[in-house]
């Protein structure tokens, strides 16, 4: 099996170390995964698109949350983090719903997935704030080690209708000065 470069000349073969601790990360982190996957999957069917959006993005920080706490709990250091995370999120593609999907497009897929999280952690403003919020409550809710925890906590924040990364925080600024006038 062949990788394609994911980043900065990396595939992912190699930046997996041989005793594998990424994948131990992973181990940790896919029952709590699965189990908020499988009820994104069940409450996005009924959704329009935007909501369907919405619960995903928020998802993705939870998501990477989750992995930074099974990265910890595993002993992985500060600096292999981002590593272990998008290991994580390409295990996510590892199953049969993807299987017609080709590696390349996996990894890829990945990597863009850590780099939106990574993107919306970059403001120091109401995004920033929201996202950060986010994956530390993903890391709270796995190191509970209650099973389902994760999934409690997931519904909780899609149900809480001020989290919206759809719109930066000018124009959402903007659009309320104009309410504000007429």
């Amino acid at each position: 099996m062949q990788l394609v470069v994911i980043t900065h000349g990396e595939s992912l073969n190699n930046i997996m170390p041989k005793k594998n601790i990424f994948e131990e990360a992973w181990i940790q982190a896919e029952g709590e995964h699965k189990l908020c996957e499988s009820t994104y999957d069940y409450v996005g069917h009924s959704l329009d698109r935007d909501s369907k959006k919405r619960l995903h993005d928020i998802s993705m920080y939870f998501y990477r949350g989750i992995f930074e706490a099974a990265s910890e709990k595993v002993g992985i250091s500060k600096k292999d983090f981002r590593k272990s995370v998008i290991y994580c999120f390409r295990r996510t593609w590892d199953n049969e719903t993807y299987d017609g999907l080709a590696i390349d497009k996996k990894d890829k897929y990945s990597v863009d997935m850590f780099e939106a999280t990574e993107d919306g952690l970059k403001y120091d403003d109401v995004i920033g704030k929201m996202a950060k919020d986010i994956i530390n409550k993903g890391k709270k809710s796995f190191k509970t080690n209650q099973g389902g925890a994760g999934m409690t906590a997931l519904v909780k924040l899609w149900k809480d209708k001020t989290i919206d990364f759809s719109e930066s925080p000018i124009e959402k600024n903007v659009k309320n000065f104009f309410r504000k006038i007429f």
